[in-house]
């Protein structure tokens, strides 16, 4: 083995390198297996999806963005193609003349990158089999061809205060690249020693997706000096590669937009949604339709909404192509030289309109048709409220007379009745004052009659209660006359018996 001295940063590179060939080979290798699996091969037809590169801008952008950005430039001439040709498809089938229609492509953004001898990645590849080539050679040389001279593009541009840096004016916006280990990444060397570490590899996935790298016996000897292809080239050859499988298919584009980086629902980030837009191209396919007839509108359509340029209204009976090109006679010749044949076109199917002065004029003839008419409307309407609020006021007027006349002959017939219902109603209510006047009487009477009649009741409860306490008291007169007398007669006995005793005593003293 042959020992190569090398210094870290080199050592760094052969290790990126190794690293980035190993992940292109097994990439490789599983879109075959994948493919393998998905297409046995039964039908002429088969559906490829193919993911866009997605356009790349860094503070910093180097050999990898110019290659990405690149494949985008490619992608987008062939969208810009097929909307053009979609186009003029269109044009041709609805015959329409659109011999004057021009659109600049990106064309000349694709020859400064890729052009045979004078481009950047030609020129790349130039500087590698120069002797004592550098990126500051290589970056100085693109400053000197395209910046300045016969070969100045448009699409390249230089900053002086950062000879390093170069900027390209992409279809979506401009880029600022370093020319720092440009070189170096486009030469895409594996060193000997770390290929024969691949190809003896003990482990078989990386065996199987390097040999066909592997050189073939002889292939030293015939080998060209330079003959290794960088990989600016291998790119141009693979995206080369690419196109003509995009060219040779029926293709259906679909665009996807990221609302917001948090990736959160109902949440709309507009500046970055413009980017997206701007990078995925569409406004170019704006502009394609912009450099043609911007609006193309369906007959039916067209005569629906047009109808009212005109002073006489069309028969919306007829076909509708009839019904459009009575429009444009009668516009034409109520306006002359508004509407010429340079702005609208007339197609099998459809009415196309070049830009937005044509269809102002429309709108404007519409406008003022549809104001008078909707004048006339106001006026017709204003004249029925009024007679509305005429006759309103009229049958309110009536009808209050009505009520008048109605209240004057009630009031007439109730003053007629009135005297002869009053006399009764006075009849009435003295009768029933009479008759209430009356039962009062009756009850007052009533109640004194009973009162009568319960005073009687006691006075003679009291008379017999009188008798009685006569009669008790003169039972307990007797029975204490009785008593006293008892008493007193006893009394009398005792005084009697005292006097005899008491004589007797004397007596005795006398003795």
């Amino acid at each position: 083995p042959i020992d190569i001295p090398r210094d870290a940063k080199q050592a760094a590179g052969q290790r990126d390198a190794m690293a980035k060939s190993i992940y292109g080979q097994i990439f490789l290798w599983l879109i075959v297996e994948v493919n393998k699996t998905l297409y046995h091969g039964d039908g002429n037809s088969h559906i490829g999806l193919l993911d866009i590169f997605g356009f790349e801008v860094f503070d910093l952008n180097s050999f990898e963005q110019l290659c990405i950005n690149f494949a985008n430039e490619k992608l987008q001439f062939f969208f810009n193609m097929i909307i053009f040709k979609e186009e003029m498809d269109l044009y041709k089938s609805e015959g329409v003349p659109y011999e004057s229609i021009k659109f600049k492509d990106n064309s000349e953004c694709i020859d400064l990158i890729e052009g045979k001898t004078h481009s950047v990645l030609a020129m790349l590849d130039e500087e590698a089999h120069v002797p004592q080539g550098s990126d500051a050679k290589w970056v100085n040389k693109l400053h000197s061809k395209f910046s300045e001279g016969k070969m100045k593009s448009d699409y390249y541009d230089r900053n002086r205060r950062k000879p390093a840096f170069f900027v390209i004016h992409h279809f979506a916006k401009s880029v600022t690249y370093s020319s720092d280990n440009f070189m170096e990444k486009n030469k895409d060397e594996l060193g000997e020693q770390i290929m024969r570490q691949m190809f003896d590899s003990n482990e078989q996935l990386l065996k199987n997706v390097f040999k066909d790298l592997k050189p073939k016996e002889g292939d030293g000897a015939g080998k060209k000096k330079g003959g290794k292809e960088s990989l600016g080239a291998k790119f141009k050859a693979d995206l080369a590669q690419l196109m003509r499988t995009l060219q040779a298919t029926n293709p259906h584009f679909i665009r996807c937009v990221k609302a917001n980086e948090e990736k959160v629902p109902s949440k709309f980030t507009a500046p970055m949604c413009l980017d997206q837009l701007k990078n995925a191209g569409l406004f170019e396919a704006i502009r394609i339709r912009k450099a043609g007839y911007m609006y193309r509108i369906d007959f039916l359509e067209f005569a629906k909404r047009y109808k009212y340029c005109v002073q006489r209204a069309p028969d919306m009976s007829l076909e509708p192509r009839e019904i459009c090109s009575y429009i444009i006679e009668n516009v034409q010749a109520e306006n002359p030289g508004k509407l010429n044949d340079e702005i609208l076109a007339v197609g099998k199917t459809k009415m196309f309109l070049r830009n937005q002065a044509g269809k102002k004029i429309l709108e404007d003839l519409r406008n003022r048709s549809l104001k008078k008419r909707i004048l006339v409307l106001q006026s017709v309407f204003r004249m029925v409220l009024t007679k509305r609020r005429v006759w309103a006021e009229k049958w309110a007027e009536e009808e209050r007379l009505e009520k008048e006349r109605r209240a004057a002959e009630m009031e007439r017939l109730m003053q007629e009745k009135g005297e002869a219902c009053i006399v009764k109603i006075q009849a009435m209510v003295r009768a029933q004052t009479a008759k209430a006047r009356f039962a009062k009487l009756v009850e007052e009477n009533q109640e004194r009659l009973k009162e009568m009649a319960e005073k009687a009741r006691l006075a003679k409860l009291l008379e017999e209660e009188r008798e009685k306490c006569n009669l008790a008291a003169a039972r307990i007169n007797g029975m204490y006359r009785r008593m006293k007398a008892k008493e007193v007669a006893y009394v009398l006995t005792n005084i009697r018996m005292l006097e005899v005793a008491l004589d007797t005593c004397n007596e005795g003293l006398v003795l």
